[in-house]
């Protein structure tokens, strides 16, 4: 499988289990301390003219430099698991209920894709999803290096921790409410938790 598919526009590379880089859309990196038992939006639409999403990460307690995955698009959501063992594939379900998947060989200008594709990259340990009407291509490799594409169909409709994608740098670090614009990272990361999660508060 040749993953040449555009997936450096937004990129978060767990470096090390307690300080990952991020690197946003708009290209402005910054570190931030995940916290164990936090899931974080990494990226969801900010416009009610879009379909709704969103993508989250969050750290698995236990287990360095690992991270979990859930997308969520409309009422479906995809659950992304690192996998245990260094000869395993990943976890991958779908609302619940665990699907399978095979390692593949595919060109993709060759495939009439359907709504979305999940496949194995096994030589990079590399889970790729596809949502194919939303455009948007997320990567789990090695179970702590994220990467994701979106359609530029979305520029400047998104946010999160990977910014706002609107080709500035300046307002980067806008909080959920798009109203507040924070200077300290750590503010920043922690204004992205995913409400209701008690960790939050801690």
């Amino acid at each position: 499988l040749q993953l040449h598919v555009k997936l450096p526009i937004f990129s978060i590379h767990f470096v090390h289990t307690e300080i990952p880089v991020v690197k946003t859309f708009d290209k402005v990196d910054f570190t931030y301390k995940v916290k164990d038992d936090c899931p974080h939006i990494l990226i969801r639409n900010c416009t009610p003219d879009v379909l709704n999403f969103m993508v989250v990460v969050k750290k698995i307690q236990g287990r360095q430099k690992s991270h979990a995955l859930q997308i969520v698009v409309g009422s479906d959501t995809f659950d992304i698991i690192p996998e245990v063992a260094m000869d395993a594939k990943p976890i991958f379900q779908v609302n619940g209920e665990a699907n399978s998947y095979a390692e593949v060989h595919i060109k993709y200008d060759e495939i009439k894709l359907p709504l979305y594709s999940v496949i194995w990259e096994k030589k990079h340990r590399n889970l790729v999803f596809m949502h194919h009407r939303l455009g948007l291509v997320v990567s789990l490799e090695r179970g702590h290096v994220v990467k994701a594409h979106i359609s530029p169909l979305y520029f400047g409709k998104i946010c999160g921790m990977c910014g706002n994608y609107d080709g500035e740098t300046a307002d980067e670090f806008l909080t959920p409410d798009a109203s507040v614009k924070v200077t300290d990272v750590n503010e920043f990361g922690r204004s992205w938790i995913v409400p209701g999660n008690t960790c939050a508060k801690r």
